[in-house]
């Protein structure tokens, strides 16, 4: 896994996110986020 630096805060939100997401959509959302912030 490819690790990128992250708010706090926004951790807390990925955090939160994880628990009711799958863990495909959570590979897709983490990979469109990847591609979506450079």
């Amino acid at each position: 896994m490819a690790y990128v630096p992250i708010p706090k805060d926004l951790k807390k939100v990925k955090t939160k996110v994880a628990f009711n997401l799958t863990k495909r959509q959570l590979i897709g959302f983490t990979i469109a986020g990847l591609i979506g912030i450079p």
